[in-house]
Formats: structure tokens, C-alpha cells, sequence
């Protein structure tokens, strides 16, 4: 899966036009908090904390087109759902250790797909 899905932020470019930039600036900002958020629910096993917070990230990545961070979101939000399950645990663990990168790999993807600007 590719990190950024290009036919909706061409979509929202179009609508949006010079608008996007600071929808995906706050976009971009709000990204290592929501992370942190999920972490520290994982970090003291706030399961609907957790899920909330995935759910919060899923939607804001589908809507500025971060399809695999939307979908890494969704697979976190699942997994809480269904953390009674030891085997799930583990799951869950590893999909919130992977979300930094993800992010990372997502607003590098962002600017060089010149979406957001160099920093």
C-alpha cells in the first residue's frame, strides 16, 4: 500500500485550493501528539483511551488521503477492541511500536510529494 493515497489530495487541492497547505500543516502538527496520546493510553492500558485515539487518527489520515497511517490507525483501533485476547496484546503492542516510523515515513512522504513544505 502506498503511504499517501495522490487522487484525494488532488481532490482536495482542487477544493481547497491554497487551503490545503494549512489543513495539512495542522494536519502534519497534530501527528507526534495524537501519537503520543496512543502510546501513553498503551503505556498504561486505557484500551478505550487507545481505541479512541486510533479512531481519532484513522479519520484524520483518510481525510488528507494517509491511507497506510489510516490504515495502521484502523488495525490499532481493532486490536483494542480486542485486547482481551492475549494474542491480540502482542499484536496491539507491535502496531503501536510500528506507528512512530509510519508517521515519520508519512510527512517525509508529504514533502517530497511537495504537499507540505521542506522543514
Amino acid at each position: 500500500m502506498d503511504l499517501l493515497h495522490t487522487p484525494t489530495l488532488t481532490e482536495l487541492r482542487a477544493v481547497l485550493g491554497d487551503d490545503l497547505l494549512g489543513l495539512l500543516h495542522l494536519y502534519a502538527g497534530s501527528l507526534h501528539s495524537q501519537v503520543h496520546d496512543i502510546r501513553e493510553a498503551h503505556r498504561h492500558d486505557d484500551i478505550e483511551r487507545l481505541r479512541r485515539c486510533a479512531h481519532s487518527l484513522k479519520g484524520s489520515s483518510l481525510s488528507v488521503g494517509a491511507q497506510a497511517l489510516a490504515a495502521l490507525a484502523a488495525d490499532i483501533e481493532n486490536l483494542a477492541d480486542a485486547a482481551g485476547d492475549p494474542s491480540q496484546r502482542a499484536q496491539l503492542e507491535q502496531q503501536v511500536l510500528a506507528l512512530p516510523a509510519l508517521v515519520e515515513e508519512t510527512l517525509a512522504a508529504l514533502r517530497a510529494g511537495g504537499w507540505v513544505p521542506l522543514a
